[in-house]
């Protein structure tokens, strides 16, 4: 079975989530505030699924050309 991207989905009025999925199990997740483009979480924190939803948040104009925020860069470097 194929891994998949789905979303972005609502969730509350301001944040969005874009998960990539395989069958009912999800891999990995970003969530972000898209009024503002700002990243709330990305799990998991780093490796090729972390890349993968990044790159596809990018593409899909989710985090308007953006890298993550500074915050979730220096938290993921002190894990």
């Amino acid at each position: 079975m194929e891994a998949k991207i789905i979303g972005p989905t609502p969730v509350g009025k301001e944040c969005r989530v874009l998960e990539l999925v395989q069958g009912d199990q999800v891999l990995g997740r970003i969530m972000y505030y898209n009024s503002i483009g700002t990243v709330a979480s990305v799990i998991p924190h780093e490796g090729p699924i972390h890349d993968l939803l990044v790159a596809e948040a990018k593409g899909r104009g989710l985090l308007h050309g953006k890298d993550i925020p500074d915050h979730l860069q220096h938290d993921q470097e002190h894990r």
